[in-house]
């Protein structure tokens, strides 16, 4: 492989007409294949987006695979500029997205047309792992041949998680990739992907329905989503986004990864001190957060406010995962308390700029060890993670009690009749093994002794109604685990019981297919790890509780479970079931430690399909509960 200095002069290629044969892989004699770098062995075309007047970006991509051993024979492809050529009438995502559409079309289309097998697309940003060429042999290796398409860096988005793909620790089968950045499609996928790319009713239905401006990016995940063609991807990310001032949105960005945190590592993550002024370039491998002080770049608004370990270590953790998703390092300039706080809570190493560490090896994960990963690092042991008791209330207080069932009336208003009789359905159903608690005002200053959020348990924030309920089930669940129920749940068979033998863990059902809901979550004991990450992921909220209601369906509800469990799971295949009497009531992932109750077993109907005046338990053969859809999370307070 010569040097990026002996690169040859950069010349753009309208239509690549690069030779199928000698240099297609499957065609050369084992010691010649052995020595093409494996981009160009694996794909008949690699081609590089670059806009006319960028070529320096053009440059650096071609240096990058020509320096970590990935493509000699890359093309660099003249790039449609929205602002010559620009977008029809229907395209309201700007002249750039426009620009950026058309890109990617094109060279599909000139390697459909040209007969190719298989094509990479690269953008100029493009930037790739240390060791990629290894690790993209070994990716690909394990890669089943029915792929259409394979992202090769990209972002996991909305409920769409992807899965594992059955002994092969290195490939996930995707089911929503956001990016463009670096992906190859198959010819099986290339005439689907044409016509779903520029389909117009797509974007302008996208525009009328959610206000969505659809870039090309979007698109392509309707087509995930819809299970157009196959997507793969690797379990760790390849390929990123180096920094870059971006056509499309006008913004200057650093490395973007998009790494998920795989069963939470990013709390186990060292964090990095600054006692002095981090040099340059060692700015470039740490995470201060996304919020920080405009007269210091490395202190984020959060940590400014901290006064309390807990608040610490509840920021450092988001800023850890962030951190997680960019490849870098969380830091921060801690006072003396922080760091003392740090060093006595962090579950993770806490390290010191001043004592020089190499920040460039650490970040260099999961290789480095400092995380865990099933397909780079499998065999770290996990961090055992010692959680402090928290004060029971009275109720609560014996050693050996059974189960709880937990409902929660809070406010000054009187529970309503029809709840209470909902309520009474509830209580019996679970009256032979657990027992069963209201949760009422008085209550709420025992709950809060411990409390992750106590201003908001005892109802001292200015919040609304919905975001302190959500707050203070979370907290019930933390403190003493049980089974939680919305007042407006109806228990229709006479016992519930059977539902929840031997539950470890936490369990949630759907209020319709692919979508949680936290009218009912149930943990099988307390301090569990997933209600400890989503309560305080709900607590890094706190100041956006305020105002419209209905907010809270993404900041402490639904939408909220959602994105905790997309981050928890990561991968949604199923390692077991739960059944109750002859019926599997639910799935069970990630070891075990969720669980999702079928919904039709809990949630029987949504309120778009009806009301508890139109409900008929007979129609749900299958349903032991049935939610009735009150709304009273968002009454006056």
């Amino acid at each position: 492989m010569p040097p990026h200095s002996s690169l040859p002069t950069l010349q753009y290629s309208i239509t690549p007409t690069l030779p199928l044969l000698p240099l297609h892989h499957s065609n050369l004699p084992p010691a010649m294949k052995s020595r093409v770098p494996v981009l160009d062995r694996r794909f008949d075309r690699v081609v590089i987006l670059n806009l006319p007047g960028q070529e320096d970006r053009a440059m650096r991509a071609m240096r990058e695979l020509a320096d970590k051993d990935l493509s000699s024979r890359a093309v660099v492809v003249r790039a449609v500029d929205g602002r010559v050529s620009p977008p029809s009438d229907w395209w309201q995502a700007g002249a750039g997205a426009w620009g950026c559409m058309q890109s990617h079309y094109r060279v599909v289309q000139d390697a459909l047309l040209d007969g190719l097998e298989s094509l990479l697309v690269l953008e100029d940003d493009c930037i790739w792992q240390n060791g990629a060429a290894a690790m993209v042999e070994e990716f690909m290796a394990q890669v089943p041949d029915d792929w259409g398409q394979i992202y090769f860096g990209g972002q996991h988005r909305n409920a769409r998680r992807p899965s594992w793909v059955d002994g092969k620790p290195a490939v996930l089968q995707a089911a929503s990739v956001h990016r463009t950045h670096a992906y190859a499609i198959h010819k099986r996928a290339m005439p689907a992907f044409l016509k779903h790319v520029l389909y117009a009713p797509d974007y302008i239905a996208a525009r009328e329905r959610d206000n969505v401006k659809r870039h090309v990016d979007h698109q392509l995940e309707v087509a995930h989503q819809r299970g157009a063609w196959t997507v793969y991807c690797p379990s760790w990310w390849l390929a990123g986004q180096g920094a870059n001032h971006s056509s499309i949105n006008n913004k200057d960005w650093n490395d973007q990864w998009w790494h998920l945190s795989w069963r939470e590592a990013h709390r186990g993550m060292p964090v990095v001190i600054c006692d002095r002024d981090p040099a340059p370039v060692e700015m470039e491998c740490l995470h201060f957060g996304k919020h920080l002080l405009a007269n210091d770049p490395t202190i984020d608004e959060g940590v400014a406010k901290c006064r309390v370990a807990s608040d610490l270590i509840r920021i450092m953790e988001a800023i850890a995962e962030e951190a997680l998703g960019c490849q870098r390092l969380p830091a921060l300039r801690a006072n003396p308390d922080q760091e003392k706080w740090l060093r006595q809570k962090w579950l993770g190493p806490v390290l010191t700029l001043a004592l020089g560490p190499d920040l460039d090896a650490l970040c260099d994960f999961p290789a480095s060890k400092v995380i865990r990963h099933p397909w780079i690092n499998p065999d770290q042991p996990p961090r055992i993670e010692v959680i402090e008791p928290s004060a029971s209330t009275e109720a609560t207080e014996t050693a050996e009690r059974r189960p709880m069932v937990h409902q929660v009336w809070i406010g000054p208003n009187d529970l309503p009749p029809r709840l209470e009789a909902y309520c009474d359905t509830i209580r019996h159903a679970f009256a032979t093994k657990h027992d069963y608690k209201l949760w009422r005002e008085p209550d709420m200053d025992a709950l809060a002794v411990n409390a992750v959020l106590p201003q908001v348990v005892r109802g001292a924030v200015d919040c609304n109604i919905g975001f302190r309920a959500d707050v203070v089930r979370l907290e019930i669940l933390r403190q003493h685990g049980g089974i939680y129920w919305d007042t407006d749940f109806e228990a229709l068979r006479p016992d519930l019981e059977p539902l929840f033998g031997g539950l470890r863990g936490f369990a949630y059902a759907d209020q319709k297919p692919g979508s949680p809901a936290n009218g009912f979550m149930a943990a099988g004991g307390a301090h569990d790890p997933f209600v400890e990450f989503f309560l305080r992921r709900v607590a890094a909220r706190v100041p956006s509780a305020t105002g419209d209601p209905w907010k809270t369906v993404s900041i402490s509800g639904p939408g909220a479970l959602t994105d905790c469990l997309t981050m928890w799971v990561v991968v949604w295949n199923p390692c077991g079931k739960l059944v109750a009497g002859n019926e599997e009531v639910a799935v069970s992932y990630a070891g075990n430690t969720i669980h999702a109750y079928h919904q039709t077993v809990i949630y029987p109907y949504h309120y778009q399909q009806g009301t508890w005046a139109t409900f008929k338990p007979e129609d749900f053969p299958l349903a032991w509960t049935a939610h009735h859809w009150e709304g009273a999370w968002h009454r006056p307070n």
